[in-house]
């Protein structure tokens, strides 16, 4: 295969300047337990007086008003579907959506949460959000759901989970009581998106006695206790702080209404955490046979037949849902892809080329630019430093403070460079963001697509992805399985990759043809007197 014979697309001015080809694809990094530890560097840090700043309620709905969903997400085609667990919730199911809800209005929901709604610019609902809107307020049962980033899912859920709670408190002798039990729970993979989760439900909730409580490893422990202490109606949680919580105790569950784990598939791909969710489920009593008023909400981006198999003994073990599946749903994702093919370690050198074409023609445009590893992230950000191009960075190995403030910055400040591990490929909205650079080729469709959905998520705004490629082996064998994945959900692979692929394909087939070739005249030499057989076989 000639490497240099294809064509690097637009950016033609950029150029080659090192021979030299190092596989720097991406290794897997060793698993960590969960601890509330977080390490800068090397060196081990426990992180004291931690207060996460958030987003004042007026601020966030007036970033809402100008984020409202791409087209694609409030229409009807064939590609989604539901499927139900157990023949005897059809009719149920049926009877509620029959209501063909089609606004926040028609839910019926509470006047305060409505105001907001309609002050964010929210008033219809889209598709996904008028199946799982109406199911999980009726509370008939246990919901999956999948939808691409963007379609509104976490509305689709918080809605009318804040409605029901809010009745709940509202009907009740406990009421809005000292000491009250969370009704309840959304789980989240990472402290980032826990944080903008808590909000938006912050936000929706500004006008009443609601109280949410954010609870990961950075918060100090005592403040959490001690909100427990006064009561609250929701919990936002990561894993690791609510694991240690339950297991002393320290806080109830028992009277939750509600279970939602947003970005499910994630909690059970990773064997650690699919482990330790397992372990936390099993200890905490959620699961609890006795608990038959818990509903339980699983979402994510993108899911599938065989992961739900994964999923749902984990989270659902008596086989009680609906899976509503709209994940190929959006057909027009306002993001132009570009591929660059670039030799061995000089994507460094690429990247800041890139990032310099980019920001003299557009300085104020925000870029996020994805890296396989955190040496590779720290690398890159030694080499911007450099070459005077500022930038935030983001990833496991940060304290909370710095990512706290990177997301600040990407959010607030025009021609921000985010540059991040995929630990901010799931959930988290930034507004304005027009590139993404992906500097490894992700193996999966579900990171490519939630990286790409960063960008061009909301109608009126575009996006440009921009992906390195190398002639490595492991590069090639990323490309090979990305495709791959990507036909598997429908998706129109771009041409760009769907060729290098083929290229790659007919190369490696050659190869092995070639090699098998040779491995058959070896063995016929070596062994000549006792295979008389394979005289008259010709070898072409």
């Amino acid at each position: 295969m000639n490497f240099d014979s294809i064509n690097s697309n637009k950016y033609e001015n950029l150029h080659f300047t090192s021979d030299e080809e190092e596989n720097t694809e991406s290794k897997p990094e060793p698993k960590k337990m969960f601890s509330n530890i977080t390490t800068e560097g090397n060196r081990p840090r426990r992180p004291f007086g931690y207060k996460p700043e958030l987003r004042e309620p007026e601020r966030l709905i007036g970033q809402r008003q100008g984020m409202i969903a791409h087209r694609n997400a409030f229409e009807y085609n064939s590609a989604q579907t539901y499927y139900v667990s157990n023949e005897e919730l059809s009719d149920q199911i049926d009877l509620v959506l029959q209501k063909n809800c089609k606004t926040f209005q028609d839910l019926n929901i509470n006047k305060d949460i409505l105001k907001v709604l309609h002050e964010m610019k929210k008033n219809d609902m889209t598709a996904i959000q008028q199946y799982v809107c109406p199911l999980v307020k009726a509370r008939v049962c246990n919901i999956i759901a999948s939808a691409p980033t963007g379609f509104g899912k976490t509305y689709a859920y918080i809605v009318p989970i804040i409605d029901y709670i809010i009745r709940k408190r509202s009907t009740s002798k406990e009421g809005y009581s000292v000491g009250r039990a969370p009704l309840g729970m959304m789980m989240a993979i990472t402290k980032d998106l826990a944080k903008q989760l808590m909000e938006d439900v912050k936000a929706l909730t500004k006008d009443t006695p609601f109280e949410t409580i954010l609870i990961y490893g950075d918060i100090n422990n005592r403040d959490i206790q001690d909100q427990l202490e006064k009561g609250c109606d929701f919990v936002i949680a990561c894993l690791g702080r609510l694991k240690s919580l339950s297991e002393r105790k320290a806080i109830k569950l028992e009277k939750l209404r509600y279970l939602v784990v947003d970005e499910a598939d994630k909690f059970i791909s990773d064997p650690t955490y699919k482990y330790e969710m397992s372990e936390f489920i099993k200890d905490s009593g959620i699961n609890n046979e006795d608990n038959g008023k818990l509903i339980k909400v699983l979402t994510s981006a993108v899911l599938d037949e065989e992961t739900i198999h994964d999923i749902a003994p984990v989270f659902i073990p008596h086989s009680n849902y609906v899976f509503i599946n709209h994940s190929k749903s959006r057909t027009d994702w306002n993001v132009i892809e570009e591929f660059i093919l670039v030799k061995g370690y000089d994507r460094f050198h690429m990247l800041i080329e890139v990032l310099k074409s980019i920001k003299s023609k557009e300085p104020n445009t925000k870029i996020i630019t994805f890296f396989g590893s955190r040496n590779e992230m720290d690398l890159a950000a030694t080499w911007m430093n450099l070459s005077n191009i500022p930038n935030k960075s983001i990833s496991g190995n940060r304290t909370q403070e710095m990512r706290d403030e990177a997301l600040r910055v990407i959010d607030e400040v025009p021609g921000t460079i985010l540059i991040s591990t995929d630990v901010i490929e799931r959930g988290i909205d930034v507004k304005g963001a027009k590139y993404v650079i992906h500097h490894n080729v992700p193996l999966r469709y579900s990171t490519y697509i939630n990286r790409i959905g960063r960008v061009g998520r909301h109608e009126g705004s575009e996006g440009i992805s921009i992906m390195f490629v190398t002639d490595s082996a492991e590069c090639i064998n990323s490309i090979n399985s990305l495709v791959k994945d990507m036909n598997k959900y429908n998706y129109n692979v771009p041409p760009k990759l769907l060729n290098y692929h083929k290229e790659c394909e007919r190369e490696k087939a050659n190869q092995m043809r070639n090699r098998f070739v040779d491995m058959r005249i070896n063995a016929l030499t070596d062994n000549a007197g006792l295979h008389d057989w394979a005289n008259d076989i010709k070898l072409d």
